[in-house]
């Protein structure tokens, strides 16, 4: 038990109110006699025994009720200590005592006070609270007098501990039910005869933990952004320093998702935010829901295009009921911050959290701005690696094919020079028999064949590769092809003396082709001499299916076949699968290569099927009809050069901006049309609404006759038809004139 020792009385009573122990008793100040077995009911008149009869069998001891015995009163509390066993506590009606104390002390000093003030007694009752106390608690004064500190206000687990410090930290329930962090300091006041008062100041901490909180998430976003320069600095790993460091900043600020979207373009028609990685919080992975991997810019979201695009910060949050969480399953505040490289809008870094009202402070934003300038800075230098990685391996492989070329080259033309040279030198003899001068000079002669057709390959690959070629289209009889390819091998088979039968399939002999006659020509020519050259005896088929609008060509050949693991690499130049030392058929491996380039050309894909000793087929397939146009070559031109744009619309030059740069490298806005900017350009792109600048375009036409300019009339009103994803490409084209 607690030793009171301000109370006049304190015993330990049963539920029949009857007396088992005294553990304190005052006889100074108690005017009557207990002994133990004694009830109290006893104690009481009539009217006071009702009272104390109705507050034992209450339960409800919270506070103390007032009570006469033998005409002095007390305060008469009672406690629960367990099963059928109760502690009664008799006091003192002290509150006029401790009032006289604190008439004493000036009330009005107390309610000027910013800081809560609570007086309680010895027993724990509140018996002054000033104005500021109140104010925090949402309770009046009145309605506090009697009631007890603890546990109305005080909700640590800790407070009988807390009793015996001076000062410490805690929370205050008010009266709304909101919980309140405060420091409280405790003092205690004596009075007469030694009594003791309780005084509490309660001091407001809110404001103190919202900025010990702010400074905790600054240093965590500091570390943040420390770890991300770390791990692209440190590492070039691309993969799993993007994941490592949305994860770290995702758990940094407590983030419920943290997503990376990369502009794009898709199917050049609606301008999209397409995900580029994301990291989703363990702690939400259970609600399931997941992110699209593309959202479209307009019609929906053109409010948040139109200031990312312009680099500003966009907010959301579930109470603006944004168009944005249309396409999320889970409602919070999210911050969108665009990711710029090397000055161009590249992207967006979306910051999920699951408040539904955050507020943003500006330490947050300048910190989540500073580690989207790091990734982007990040994204540069992937891309340099990956560009420096591609040149590296263009530089080995042309290396590794230069070496090919020259190993194939001087073996495909010293051979033959040998032959022709030493041919040549026994035909100089002159004691030569006919009969044998006959056959040197065909062996010469056979000899020159092969390398004129080597060099003849060479000049043809180096007019791909270069792209020096031009497309003369015309209507190709698709059976006549076939039986001149067929009556050429047939030839080439009689002249190697081989055992091998050529066979024609074409179902229909009015199918026709609007082709290249010469390029499809050199691509059955090159195929042919394949099948021919690998194949000893038995078959060789030329025939045609038709799909549609696309021709299927194929050559089968019951030759030596091709293993699977060079299936990939065949179509490649100068690639040989006989090894040089045990090779018995000539050639610089650029046949197939060149029939692969020619394939492109004319629009079309090539495959194979073949195992080794079992044949080998090649299938091409080509469209109907090829149309050359001068629109592929003039994007071409216009794709290379910087382009220029006049607007006065801010919002219609962001949109033209945001579809050029997904083709156009260089796309530059000029605020006016009388000097152009001293660069490489050949287009410009002009909004004409303004009849003076209509004007000014006639003298630009004539100043500049080289420079190619692109007029349109569109005014805000009418753009809004650029909202429309299926027409926004479509203008876009006819603006610049490509369509």
């Amino acid at each position: 038990m607690k030793n009171v020792k301000h109370s006049v009385l304190e015993i330990i009573i049963n539920n029949k109110l009857e007396i088992i122990s005294i553990e304190y008793i005052n006889s100074t100040l108690l005017n009557f006699e207990i002994s133990k077995g004694d009830s109290v009911s006893n104690w009481f008149e009539s009217e006071y025994k009702e009272k104390f009869n109705d507050y034992f069998t209450s339960n409800n001891y919270t506070d103390c009720i007032q009570v006469e015995i033998k005409n002095k009163k007390y305060k008469l509390q009672i406690k629960t200590i367990k099963d059928n066993e109760y502690c009664l506590t008799l006091s003192f009606n002290s509150y006029l005592q401790i009032a006289a104390v604190l008439n004493k002390l000036s009330f009005q000093l107390l309610d000027l006070s910013e800081d809560g003030i609570i007086i309680v007694d010895q027993l724990g009752r509140i018996i002054y609270v000033n104005k500021a106390f109140c104010k925090l608690t949402k309770y009046d004064k009145e309605s506090l007098i009697g009631k007890m500190f603890y546990p109305l206000f005080v909700n640590s687990e800790q407070y009988y501990k807390n009793l015996t410090l001076s000062s410490y930290q805690d929370f205050i329930i008010s009266l709304d039910g909101t919980t309140i962090p405060v420091s409280i300091l405790s003092n205690q006041i004596k009075y007469d005869n030694n009594q003791i008062i309780n005084v509490y100041v309660v001091k407001n901490v809110s404001l103190l933990k919202k900025a010990e909180i702010q400074l905790n998430l600054r240093d965590q976003i500091i570390e943040s952004i420390y770890f991300t320069s770390k791990q692209f600095l440190c590492s070039d790993k691309w993969d799993e320093n993007i994941n490592a460091t949305l994860e770290n900043l995702g758990q940094s600020i407590n983030a419920c998702k943290i997503k990376l979207f990369e502009n794009y373009l898709k199917n050049e028609e609606e301008l999209c935010m397409k995900l580029y990685a994301e990291w989703v919080n363990e702690d939400f992975k259970s609600f399931n829901f997941s992110t699209p991997s593309i959202i479209p810019y307009f019609p929906l979201h053109e409010d948040i295009f139109i200031e990312l695009s312009k680099g500003n910060v966009y907010f959301i949050d579930n109470e603006e009921k944004n168009n944005f969480y249309r396409l999320q399953s889970f409602n919070q505040s999210t911050i969108l911050i665009p990711i710029n490289v090397k000055k161009h809008w590249w992207g967006v870094l979306c910051v999920e959290v699951s408040q539904p009202l955050k507020i943003w402070n500006q330490p947050e934003v300048h910190a989540l701005k500073q580690i989207s300038n790091i990734i982007g800075a990040a994204i540069l230098q992937h891309r340099m690696i990956e560009k420096q990685q591609q040149l590296t391996e263009i530089s080995e492989k042309s290396n590794l094919l230069k070496t090919i070329f020259l190993s194939n080259i001087g073996h495909e033309f010293r051979t033959p020079l040998n032959a022709i040279i030493g041919f040549s030198e026994l035909i100089k003899k002159s004691n030569v028999l006919q009969e044998k001068f006959d056959e040197y000079l065909q062996h010469i002669l056979n000899n020159s064949y092969r390398l004129l057709k080597q060099i003849d390959n060479l000049v043809e690959f180096s007019t791909l590769e270069s792209g020096n070629y031009v497309l003369n289209t015309e209507n190709i009889n698709i059976q006549q092809l076939l039986t001149e390819i067929a009556y050429y091998t047939q030839k080439k088979i009689l002249k190697l003396g081989k055992n091998i039968t050529v066979q024609i399939n074409c179902p229909d002999d009015k199918w026709e082709i609007i082709t290249d006659r010469k390029k499809i020509s050199k691509m059955f020519e090159q195929l042919t001499d394949n099948a021919v050259k690998f194949t000893q005896k038995g078959s060789i088929e030329i025939g045609c299916r038709k799909k549609e609008n696309i021709y299927q060509f194929f050559i089968i050949d019951t030759g030596i076949g091709i293993e699977e693991k060079y299936h990939k690499i065949i179509l490649n130049e100068f690639i040989q699968i006989e090894k040089e030392t045990t090779r018995i058929n000539y050639g610089l491996g650029m046949g197939l290569a060149i029939v692969n380039k020619i394939v492109k050309i004319l629009n079309g894909s090539i495959s194979l099927q073949s195992a080794l000793n079992e044949g080998t087929t090649f299938i091409v397939e080509l469209p109907d009809k090829i149309i050359v146009s001068e629109q592929k070559e003039q994007i071409t031109n216009f794709h290379s050069d910087t382009v220029l744009v006049y607007d006065e619309d801010d919002e219609l030059y962001t949109k033209l901006y945001s579809l050029l740069k997904q083709k156009y490298e260089n796309v530059q806005r000029i605020k006016s049309l009388d000097n152009l900017p001293n660069l490489k350009h050949k287009c410009l792109i002009v909004n004409t609404t303004n009849s003076i600048v209509k004007s000014e375009v006639k003298l630009l036409q004539s100043k500049y006759p080289n420079l190619k300019i692109v007029q349109h009339q569109f005014t805000k009103n009418i753009s809004k038809s650029l909202n429309t994803p299926e027409n926004y490409w479509n203008v876009f084209c006819k603006i610049k004139n490509l369509k």
